[in-house]
């Protein structure tokens, strides 16, 4: 039943994307839906897009192993960025009328911050495809014993299909669907996972549920040391500030219908975010009280529904999961595709003439490099948090200046962004290669304790906020010595038969 339900549900979910291929017209189509998102599908797409593998595999993986603590990313500081997307900056870049956040980029900046900024975010996207490939693949070995490395390529073959065919539209359409059926099958798992714990009741579940929990594993407060601390808030803003910048969420905002719409999209949807990104790590949790065992390459919440529960709810959560990390695969290809075929792939003049060829060739190309993401990682948290470390380092300061300050010239944001990730990058390579020391008397051993202890966002951030401060003080206007480059033109003189 389990195997048969989830084939029809793909191959439904496939005709309904092909099907919205006919609203397909032009680039502003394919890119944000024409600008013609209702509230109802602007919340749903942006719900669909966020709440994927991480949401549910990872969260409830990482609430096994840690509890609360080890969810502040997602849902926490995911659900707390939409909102803060809603209230400070959904308006003022709706009225913009970008396709991307290139656009943005170049907008405030100019070309060379757009090219570098895309560069840039489009590769932090891929960790994050590659934890849905990878999600979906467990899900394909469980079902069809599949094994994982070969539905990594499924997975994507099922992504892509989707993604390539209709764009915004064919991933809002599916995304709304799948929201649908994602709700309805995570509340149903919920409720029956409360009842049986509390009896028959489930009231009594919730009460059974809290009182039987280590209240260290319900607790969000790290311990009370620099190093614990300092990680902790390091989560908070990478779950927050990283987000922001993302081309996933700027899309949705662009492609609402008005201001209005795009701002009640985003505080809605980081409400529900959070409420139903709890279900996933409340059966983590149970699942360590129960000891239940995950079997090798199998996510723990995967194992606790086919140990705990029956064929029919089993059926129920696979094709949620699946809608999940579908919805959440086909909007992440998307959003660095747009980045490559408009921002990038679109500085040449032979591709701006081919808009909507290259964007489906960029579908493609996103698609191929984020494959071996998937295979050299096996936690898919891990790869979220990469994603979003490198959104957070080099571009959220840019965005914040280009959303509310004047112009400024190309050289402050191409040295900003390039500032904050490389210094990002030298600090996670200086942790890879500079081991703590088993000897706490070694001459350098407090020196490599700090480069451990300080998370690299920290540094990265800090370094992309100081060249900014140094290099883009000034609106482009201001800024003589960039500026005057060219020498003044001559007075234009009237012509005297006009006189």
């Amino acid at each position: 039943m389990l195997a048969v339900s989830l084939f029809v549900f793909l191959v439904l979910l496939l005709g309904l994307g092909f099907w919205s291929t006919s609203n397909i017209e032009n680039e502003e189509d394919y890119l944000v839906a024409g600008r013609r998102l209702p509230l109802s599908l602007a919340f749903g797409t942006l719900v669909a897009t966020w709440f994927g593998a991480d949401s549910v595999i990872g969260s409830s993986e990482a609430a096994y192993e840690e509890g609360m603590r080890g969810v502040i990313l997602d849902p926490f500081g995911c659900g707390l960025a939409l909102m803060v997307a809603g209230l400070f900056f959904a308006r003022r870049l709706w009225e913009m009328k970008l396709f991307t956040t290139g656009d943005l980029y170049r907008n405030k900046f100019g070309p060379k911050t757009e090219l570098i900024s895309s560069v840039i975010q489009s590769l932090g996207y891929l960790p994050w495809i590659a934890g849905q490939y990878l999600a979906l693949g467990k899900v394909l070995l469980l079902v069809y014993g599949i094994p994982v490395n070969y539905g990594i390529v499924i997975s994507a073959a099922i992504c892509i299909a989707l993604t390539l065919s209709g764009g915004m539209w064919a991933v809002t359409i599916t995304d709304s669907a799948q929201l649908v059926i994602m709700f309805i099958g995570l509340a149903i798992v919920f409720i029956d996972i409360m009842i049986q714990l509390g009896g028959g009741s489930f009231g009594q579940g919730i009460t059974n549920f809290l009182e039987q929990t280590d209240p260290e594993m319900l607790s969000i407060m790290p311990e009370l040391e620099t190093v614990a601390m300092l990680a902790w808030a390091s989560y908070w803003a990478i779950g927050v500030f990283g987000n922001i910048p993302g081309q996933d969420l700027m899309q949705r905002v662009f492609a609402s219908k008005s201001s209005r719409v795009a701002v009640q999209a985003c505080l809605l949807a980081g409400v529900v975010y959070i409420i139903f990104g709890l279900i996933p790590v409340v059966v983590g949790i149970l699942a360590r009280h129960q000891e239940v065992i995950p079997g090798e390459g199998e996510a723990v919440m995967l194992t606790f529904m086919r140990l705990r529960h029956g064929a029919v709810l089993m059926t129920m959560f696979i094709i949620s999961l699946t809608a999940c990390i579908i919805s959440t695969a086909t909007s992440a290809t998307l959003s660095p595709s747009s980045l490559l075929g408009r921002n990038i792939l679109g500085q040449f003049a032979y591709f701006r003439q081919q808009p909507l060829w290259v964007n489906r060739f960029a579908v493609v190309l996103v698609t191929c490099l984020s494959l071996p993401f998937a295979y050299l990682s096996e936690s898919i948290h891990d790869l979220l948090s990469q994603s979003l470390g490198i959104a957070l380092v080099g571009l959220f300061i840019p965005f914040v200046v280009a959303t509310y300050c004047e112009k400024r010239h190309d050289h402050a944001g191409v040295i900003s962004v390039l500032a904050g990730t490389l210094v990002w990058l030298g600090h996670l390579t200086a942790i890879y290669l500079l081991p703590l020391s088993e000897n706490p008397a070694a001459p350098s051993s407090l020196l490599i304790e700090w480069i451990h202890a300080i998370p690299p966002e920290f540094t990265g951030i800090t370094a992309c906020a100081i060249a900014f401060v140094i290099y883009g003080r000034h609106p482009e206007s201001r800024s003589l010595k960039l500026t005057e480059t060219h020498p003044p033109l001559s007075p234009v003189q009237p012509d005297p038969a006009t006189l």
